[in-house]
C-alpha cells in the first residue's frame, strides 16, 4: 500500500516506518480506523461493518439535502425539522423495534452522532434527544408512560430534554425540589443550561425529594414534565451564533408545578442512580462528537491547504501532521470502545477520562487548524 493514498498529499513522502497496519479477514483486508485514508470517509474504518456503512451513507445524504438548507432558521422551521427527520426513522435509532424505533446497536447511534458532526456541527442536537433522553424513560418508565411518549418522540413531534444537576459529581444540587402535597408532587427551582430546552416538549427533571437523605444518592427522584404543564417557564436561551434552530440551551423554571404520581419516572430517591447508569453512553456520545467534529475541521484544512498550493510549506506539514497524529491516536481509542460498547465492568471514570481526551484533541486541532488557515489566508491574499 501507498501511505500517500492514506496521509494524503499534504504530508511528508518518506513514510515507510507509518505503512498502515491491516486487519486481514476472510478476503479482505481494511486498514484499522486510525489509519483512514479520510477521517470522514465511508467504508475505510474496521469498526462498521457494511450494514453500518450502508445506512452512514443514507444518513450523510439525508442531512445534506434535507436538514442542512434549515439550520439556520426559526424554531417553527426547526421543528419541521426534526418532524422530517423522524419520517425517516432517525431519531432514536437504538430504541427497541417494539416500541417502533429501528432496533439498531451502538455503532449506529455513532453514525448519526458522528455525521451531525461530520456536517459541521450541524443543528439541531439529536443525540440528546435520542440517545439521553429516550433511554431514560423505555428503561426506567412504566409501559403507560412508554406508549404515552415514546411514539410521538420516534415521530419528532415531542422533543426532549433533560435537565441533569451541574454539579451531579460534586455537593448535593438543591435549586429543584419536589414535595409530597397529599398524593401528588409539587416541583419548584430553576434548571439552567438545558440542552433542547428551549424547543422541549418533555423534560426530564431530577429533583430533590428527599432532604434527610444520608447522601446525595438517596436524594433524588426523576419527573417527567410536559411543556404547557401550568407552573413549567422556559427562560433565557441560549443560541449558537447564526444557527436559529439549534436554540443549545435554556434555562427552565419551575414555579409551584402540580405533577401526579404518573409523572415520577422510575422509583422514588432513585434518580441518582438512574443517571449513574446512563452517564458512561453520555460520555461516550460526547467523546465521539467532539473527535467528530475535530476530524471535521482537520479536513476542511487541509482541503483549503491543498486548494491554495499543491506544494505547502514544510512547517505547514509538520504543523498538519501532528493534528493528524492527535486525531489518530483519539480515534484509535474511542473505536475500541465504541466495538466493545457500554459494559458494566467499566467504570464511568473510563468514559469521563475518554471525554476528556476527545475534548482536549478537539481543542488543541481546533487552535492548530485556526493558526493554519489564519497563516494561508494573511501570506494570500
Amino acid at each position: 500500500l501507498n501511505p500517500s493514498n492514506y496521509l494524503g498529499p499534504i504530508f511528508f513522502t518518506s513514510t515507510a516506518s507509518l505503512a498502515p497496519k491491516l486487519l486481514w479477514g476472510a478476503g479482505f483486508c481494511r486498514p484499522m480506523s486510525s489509519w483512514s485514508r479520510n477521517l470522514m470517509a465511508i467504508g475505510d474504518r474496521d469498526t462498521f461493518t457494511e450494514n453500518h456503512n450502508s445506512f452512514r451513507l443514507q444518513v450523510r445524504k439525508f442531512l445534506d439535502e434535507e436538514v442542512a438548507p434549515h439550520q439556520y432558521e426559526s424554531e417553527n422551521d426547526s421543528r419541521r425539522v426534526w418532524e422530517k427527520v423522524g419520517s425517516m426513522a432517525l431519531l432514536g435509532v437504538a430504541t427497541p423495534t417494539k416500541y417502533g424505533g429501528l432496533g439498531g446497536d451502538l455503532l449506529s447511534a455513532a453514525v448519526m452522532w458522528e455525521e451531525q458532526m461530520y456536517m459541521n456541527g450541524l443543528a439541531p442536537p439529536f443525540a440528546e434527544h435520542s440517545d439521553f433522553v429516550i433511554p431514560y424513560i423505555i428503561k426506567y418508565g412504566s409501559e403507560e408512560q412508554i406508549n404515552r411518549f415514546i411514539p410521538d418522540m420516534l415521530k419528532g413531534k415531542c422533543i426532549g430534554a433533560i435537565a441533569k444537576p451541574e454539579s451531579i459529581y460534586g455537593g448535593p444540587d438543591f435549586r429543584v425540589q419536589a414535595k409530597r402535597n397529599g398524593s401528588d408532587w409539587l416541583l419548584y427551582g430553576t434548571a439552567n443550561n438545558v440542552v433542547n430546552g428551549g424547543i422541549s416538549d418533555l423534560v426530564i427533571v431530577p429533583a430533590v425529594t428527599n432532604l434527610e437523605g444520608q447522601s446525595y444518592k438517596d436524594m433524588l427522584s426523576l419527573f417527567l414534565v410536559r411543556d404547557g404543564t401550568k407552573g413549567f417557564h422556559k427562560g433565557l436561551t441560549i443560541q449558537a451564533p447564526r444557527l436559529r434552530a439549534q436554540q443549545i440551551s435554556s434555562e427552565i423554571i419551575f414555579d409551584n408545578l402540580h405533577l401526579s404520581e404518573e409523572d415520577l419516572l422510575g422509583q422514588v430517591n432513585k434518580g441518582y442512580n438512574y443517571i449513574m447508569m446512563e452517564s458512561p453512553l453520555e460520555h461516550l456520545a460526547n467523546a465521539v462528537m467532539s473527535l467528530s467534529r475535530a476530524e471535521y475541521l482537520f479536513t476542511s484544512t487541509v482541503n483549503l491547504v491543498n486548494s491554495i498550493t499543491p506544494k505547502p510549506d514544510p512547517r505547514m506539514q509538520a504543523q498538519l501532521a501532528q493534528a493528524y497524529d492527535l486525531l489518530r491516536d483519539a480515534r484509535h481509542f474511542i473505536d475500541i470502545r465504541l466495538r466493545k460498547n457500554i459494559h458494566p465492568a467499566h467504570p464511568d471514570v473510563d468514559y469521563i477520562a475518554l471525554h476528556s481526551m476527545a475534548l482536549k484533541v478537539y481543542n488543541d486541532v481546533t487552535t492548530q487548524c485556526i493558526k493554519i488557515k489564519r497563516q494561508y489566508y494573511s501570506n494570500t491574499w
